[in-house]
């Protein structure tokens, strides 16, 4: 009789609970997840064979780093993640692919480009795990550390009580004031029970409105670098004031290198995959990349435009000089 038990339910997403924000891994898991979401939109797909469904596809070469196109018993192609090894070839890159798939039951170890294609999310064969991870720790940190300053802002002060006596005279008191049945009037720094002794009211230090702010703007600059870092313009302004169009766009070249990076691995590796096995997949970037490379070329234009139209004015003046 097969396996019919249910996978953890972290096996297939971030188990989400009113624990949340006491849970910094599920937290880290919950930042990584909702990265992912972006970064799984970068790229589109034509022409795939019906077994490499394009989420698939892109959530093993991000998260991977790689994907190896190959083909399983079935006669079909998928998309498999594996290990690599073998004797390095002259770039000490690895020269062999193991595969070990239980669904499909296909298990094989093949030369590397010989059998099937292999898929490199980028140059540098590093994916998106290090940088996705990186900034959802760091998020998670902000949210636990805003979570305590947001506790922290209900103390005012802390009631000292040296006996239960004491401890249980202050919470009448305070559930008397709460109800309006008390003012709470107190002389000097403390004030008096109903059995006659005195509490003493020490001072707390409680969040500083300054600290949560500076914590919440830690949160948006994390935003904002990360999508900057995946090619999408989200300008983080320190200056608290508005800014003019040329502040708006003077990082748009910082946008395009990993992502065009990205891009190239990709049409690179089918490019061969369509040459060896006869398919036309073509692959380009999603909508909102789209958009960024179309901004990018018409700002382009605009200067080149300028620059002509500001030419002959130039070259008339230099005549009459």
């Amino acid at each position: 009789m097969g396996n019919t038990s249910i996978p953890a339910r972290y096996a297939w997403f971030s188990n989400i609970d009113k624990y949340l924000l006491k849970d910094k891994n599920e937290l880290i898991a919950l930042h990584f997840n909702y990265a992912l979401l972006k970064t799984l939109e970068m790229f589109e797909y034509e022409g795939l064979p019906d077994t490499i469904p394009q989420r698939e596809l892109e959530r093993i070469i991000q998260t991977f780093g790689f994907a190896y196109l190959l083909k399983a018993n079935d006669g079909k192609f998928y998309a498999f993640y594996g290990g690599l090894g073998g004797k390095p070839n002259p770039y000490y890159q690895p020269s062999e692919f193991i595969v070990a798939n239980p669904a499909l039951k296909f298990y094989d170890q093949v030369e590397i480009n010989e059998d099937g294609v292999l898929l490199w999310n980028d140059y540098a064969h590093m994916g998106l795990t290090p940088m996705i991870r990186r900034y959802a720790e760091l998020m998670a940190e902000c949210d636990i550390t805003l979570r305590f300053g947001l506790i922290n802002a209900r103390i005012v002060s802390v009631i000292e009580a040296l006996n239960d006596t004491m401890k249980d005279s202050a919470k009448s008191f305070f559930d008397k004031v709460e109800k309006g049945e008390e003012l709470g009037i107190c002389v000097g720094k403390g004030f008096e029970t109903d059995d006659g002794t005195s509490l003493r009211v020490n001072d707390y230090r409680k969040a500083n409105s300054q600290d949560l702010k500076s914590v919440m703007e830690l949160q948006q600059y994390l935003k904002a670098s990360y999508l900057n870092e995946i090619g999408l313009q989200a300008n983080y302004n320190m200056k608290r004031e508005a800014i003019n169009d040329s502040e708006a766009s003077m990082n748009e070249e910082a946008l395009k290198p990993i992502c065009d990076n990205m891009l190239k691995s990709r049409q690179e590796a089918f490019d061969e995959f369509n040459k060896k096995y006869g398919f036309n997949v073509k692959v380009k970037f999603g909508s909102s990349w789209i958009m960024r490379n179309k901004i990018g070329e018409a700002d382009v234009s605009n200067e080149e435009k300028t620059n002509k139209e500001e030419t002959p004015e130039e070259k008339t003046e230099e005549v009459e000089q």
